[in-house]
């Protein structure tokens, strides 16, 4: 027995050892320390790298956290020389450090090189910013100012921050007139903007006139304006109260593709303009089709002239050949000669893409003219350029040409734009206004679902957009009745995006993907195909198309570039839609069955992009399913610290799995009850939540649990018949930690009479009361019960599982007159009191390895003490088919033979091997159905009597609702030798877990 126990001893200790360690940047330990300095305490961190250092270079995750913490240690000149040589290898976080320190000791020429590195490395646009700054600070005023002109604000407060750093820089160059004009104007748009306000009063100063603006600074004295001319360097230049600055202000910065477009047009390549501009038409702005029109209707075949029409169409939701009237039909009647020059002049500076001119330009003409419809198609074209959509509202009541809809037009336009701006603002966190900006433009478009006059293509433009704005709002079911209503309109792949991923939501993955391939076929450069990849991949797999959904995630992933141009900027980055495909395929190789795999693709991910939340997200994610919720946990409060006060909706939603899974379940409430009070953005979310409330109710409330079994008899047709067991316990709602049961325990056969006549039946019934505790440190209970067989007899129970650690669990119970006696014993009047020890070693999902410990002491002086070794691994693992093997070895001593009837050898070793084959038959989502078939075989030696083969097989059927429970229900036939005999048995059973919701 001592052999026997040293040699599991040693077995678990190989397998606690097995696999090389994890590096330190991927450790709890280092976790915990980075938590700490988040806090404040960088030592215990700072040490653990240095001694790291020691070794060698620092991997770069490991050099990215050293540098930051170094900084925060304002240890400043020594994590310069850490990033001397290696800033190829530096975030843009750390990059960001760095070039702030550097800019605070005056090396502005570095700074702003480490601010650029920052901004192609995925920098905000603040970060773009601080490099113009920067720049302007080292004396390059003019590569400043192109740095803020290229620069696109995605929001308010960035287009508040671009203002004031554009008006700083106008101050650095000493040109005070422009830069004061500047201020002034944009103090119109941020009143009682504080920077501005003082960058005011700083201009003022250097123009020796620091008592302008008491005096309220809205209108010059001539000899305030001698002063500022005198001063100034350039003077100020414009056309009446529009400045150069105000032109600059209301075109919008082209990206670089954009700007690659035009020059082709312009420069009369337009072949080589429109094979580029059909690579991405998605990206085309309104200046940019504006032109492509006017080259291809003086240059372009019909070929192209209509491909151009229909890009247009695309765009603004109008027919092509209504833009075309906006260029055409000013010689359509008869006008004045000023009239007419003033169409031509206003179209000439529109082709040209003047924009900020135009309006000028039209503005001082409208007063005069404001019945002509050419005129107004005009300005409201120079406003939709220009995404003035406000300003085209003054308009709507004026003429418009025929077959045009300006009022409709306007609608289209803001539906769009809502739908672009939902995004921008739900990556803000913005999740209110979001709301608010796209319940407005679902108001206005429903003005159009029904209205008299629209064209058949206006008509369904407008049910288009009604979808995005649907499927964007988080209103599923809405889009899908309105797509259902229409289904035999050609819709864009857009909206065949939307509809698909409200089907998904909706759980009717067959219909999405077919959608999701619809959008695909019809997708341009510009659409968001990754995302696109992504809803097909996961319908197939819930769809059953398991196949399909891995082929589907390779082929988008290999097709994706990992670093791509930023559209605004041109830089290189880290491709957002690969990181997103890389991540989604290792969530999806998970979830078909490879955890382990996953887990080396999530990590190469991780060591690619390291700072990616997503990819931390996702490691989480596969901790989980490894079933480790403690890592799982640890990783995801990393990433809480890491986000400060901003609330991350993901993590605070994995952190509610990780508490489910691991038992704290008070603070999954802390955690559900916040994200109640949370907005949410997408149909997708609410659904996630709605799943994670569901389960929190299925875990906390009432449990009935039922096992019951029949043998049916043994082959020998001797000893045990009619033999019946169950345990029944029905639970009550949980509080605190805590739930009370009762429990109902049963068990009855018939043997053969003692006396050699006839039969005896044996019958053991109880029913008593108990307490369970379970939280994150494990699951403990205690009861007692009395028995209602006739026998005046008491009995109870206690036991705690406690949970070290994600691998290891250890458990002691003690059961008086317990459940374990064999009822040979009971017909003797015999019981037993057990006292039961284990420990649980789990590697992974996919290994569990198990020794127990029991001691039975019998009312008749016998003590039976056995030892029990379960390794259960499983060898294949997929989404349909798992097959486990399961070792098992135990053995048993009894002290006294002579009295103990119940037991007849002295001591016996009893090993089998199990396959278990599990079938899932049917699936959907959560709930499955399967067909399990087991086939064992092993070897039993008993004393006195040698040993003998031993098999058995098992046929069952489980029903598996996840979170409402779950039905078990076979039949199982096995052959063991008693006392040197063989004796077949065959027995039938049924297990349920009922979560009552």
């Amino acid at each position: 027995m001592r052999k026997l126990v040293l040699a599991i001893s040693m077995a678990f200790g190989a397998l606690a050892a097995s696999g090389e360690a994890a590096p330190l940047w991927k450790s709890k330990a280092y976790d915990a320390a980075i938590i700490q300095a988040r806090q404040g305490n960088t030592r215990p961190a700072l040490q653990m790298l240095e001694q790291e250092a020691g070794k060698g270079p620092l991997a770069e995750p490991l050099l990215n956290d050293y540098i930051t913490l170094l900084c925060w240690d304002q240890q400043y000149a020594k994590a310069i020389k850490a990033s001397q040589g290696r800033e190829d290898q530096l975030h843009a976080d750390t990059l960001r450090l760095l070039a702030a320190n550097l800019r605070g000791r005056k090396d502005f020429a570095n700074a702003s090189r480490l601010y650029g590195l920052a901004s192609v490395r995925g920098g905000d646009i603040s970060t773009s910013i601080q490099q113009a700054m920067s720049t302007a600070e080292g004396g390059d005023i003019t590569r400043a100012l192109d740095m803020l002109n290229q620069t696109n604000p995605l929001s308010h407060d960035d287009a508040r921050e671009l203002t004031r750093a554009r008006a700083y820089v106008l101050m650095l160059h000493g040109d005070q007139a422009r830069a004061l004009d500047y201020i002034q104007d944009n103090l119109q748009r941020y009143p009682a903007d504080q920077v501005l306000m003082a960058l005011k009063q700083d201009v003022l100063t250097r123009l020796g006139l620091p008592d302008l603006d008491a005096k309220g600074g809205a209108e010059l004295g001539e000899q305030d304006k001698q002063q500022i001319l005198k001063v100034s360097t350039i003077e100020l230049q414009g056309a009446g109260d529009f400045t150069t600055e105000t032109y600059k202000r209301l075109i919008p910065a082209a990206s670089f593709f954009n700007n690659y477009v035009l020059l082709l047009s312009q420069k009369n390549h337009l072949n080589s303009a429109l094979d580029i501009a059909a690579k991405n038409p998605a990206l085309l702005t309104r200046k940019t089709l504006a032109v492509l029109q006017q080259t291809s209707d003086s240059q372009g075949q019909p070929a192209q002239r209509a491909q151009v029409r229909q890009w247009i169409s695309q765009y603004y939701g109008i027919d092509g050949d209504d833009a075309g009237t906006l260029v055409d039909s000013s010689g359509a009647a008869p006008v004045s000669p000023e009239l007419a020059e003033v169409r031509a002049h206003a179209d000439a500076l529109r082709r040209e893409g003047a924009y900020a001119q135009a309006l000028v330009y039209l503005s001082r003409w409208q007063a005069r003219y404001a019945d002509d419809p050419v005129l107004n198609a005009q300005y409201r074209s120079v406003l939709a350029s220009l995404q003035m959509l406000d300003a085209q509202q003054a308009l709507l009541s004026r003429p418009a040409l025929p077959g045009q809809d300006p009022r409709w037009s306007l609608d289209q336009q803001r539906g769009l734009q809502a739908i672009e701006w939902a995004q921008v603002r739900a990556d803000l966190d913005e999740i209110r206004e979001m709301q608010h900006m796209l319940d407005q433009a679902l108001e206005q478009n429903a003005r159009w679902l029904n209205a008299p006059g629209l064209s058949p293509a206006m008509q369904a433009r407008t049910i288009d957009v009604r979808l995005q704005l649907l499927q964007r709002r988080g209103r599923p079911d809405d889009a899908v009745q309105l797509f259902e209503q229409h289904p035999q309109l050609a819709y864009t792949a857009s909206a065949y995006g939307a509809v698909a991923a409200s089907y998904l939501v909706l759980k009717q993955p067959e219909k999405a993907a077919g959608l999701f391939g619809k959008a695909l076929d019809q997708a341009r450069r510009g659409d968001p195909k990754a995302e696109w990849q992504v809803g097909l991949a996961y319908a197939q797999l819930e769809s059953g198309q398991y196949k399909a959904a891995s082929h589907s995630m390779k082929d988008a992933l290999r097709t994706t570039p990992r670093s791509s141009a930023d559209p605004l900027t041109g830089n290189q980055r880290f491709n957002p839609d690969y990181l997103s495909l890389a991540y989604h395929q290792a969530m999806i190789t998970a979830f078909l069955g490879d955890v382990k795999g996953a887990q080396q693709q999530m990590d190469s991910l991780l060591d690619q992009a390291p700072f990616a939340a997503q990819t931390r997200i996702g490691m989480s994610q596969i901790a989980l399913l490894l079933e480790s919720p403690t890592t799982t946990k640890a990783m995801l409060k990393r990433l809480a610290v890491d986000d400060g006060p901003e609330k991350n909706w993901d993590v605070m939603v994995g952190q509610v799995e990780a508490d489910l899974a691991r038992q704290d379940f008070q603070q999954a409430r802390r955690l559900l009850d916040e994200l109640e009070t949370m907005p949410v953005d997408s149909a997708e979310s609410r659904l996630k939540l709605s799943e994670q409330q569901e389960q929190y109710r299925a875990l906390m409330g009432p449990e009935l649990v039922v096992e019951a079994g029949h043998d049916l008899g043994s082959s020998q047709g001797t000893s045990m018949h009619n033999a019946y067991d169950s345990q029944t316990r029905l639970y009550s709602a949980t509080y605190n930690n805590l739930r009370v049961f009762a429990q109902h325990q049963f068990q009855t056969a018939d043997f053969t009479s003692t006396t050699g006549v006839g039969t005896d039946k044996v019958r053991f019934e109880t029913a008593g009361l108990g307490l369970q505790y379970r939280s994150q440190y494990g699951t403990g209970e205690i009861g007692g019960f009395s028995q209602l067989d006739g026998h005046a007899m008491q009995g109870g129970f206690a036991g705690f599982d406690w949970t070290v650690s994600d691998n290891w669990m250890l458990g002691l119970r003690y059961e008086k007159n317990s459940m374990a006696t064999p009822l040979e014993a009971r017909q003797s009047g015999v019981y037993a009191n057990r006292l039961l020890g284990k420990v649980e070693y789990k590697r992974d999902d996919l290994t569990t390895v198990e020794f127990e410990a029991s001691q039975m002491d019998f009312t008749d002086t016998n003590r039976r003490q056995g030892f029990a070794l379960t390794v259960n691994q499983t060898l294949i693992k997929g989404p349909i088919y798992q097959l486990n093997g399961i070792l098992e070895a135990s053995t048993n001593h009894n002290d006294v033979l002579d009295t103990a009837n119940y037991y007849s050898p002295h001591r016996d070793l009893d090993t089998s091997l199990t396959l278990m084959n599990d079938i899932t038959l049917w699936r959907y989502y959560d709930n499955s159905f399967h067909q399990r078939i087991g086939i064992s075989g092993g070897r039993y030696y008993e004393t006195a009597f040698g040993s003998k083969n031993t098999w058995a097989y098992t046929i069952e059927q489980v029903w598996d609702f996840k979170k409402g429970g779950e039905i078990r229900y076979g039949f199982s036939r096995s052959m063991h030798p008693y006392d040197g005999v063989s004796d077949g048995s065959n027995r039938i059973y049924l297990f349920l877990d009922w979560k009552i919701k």
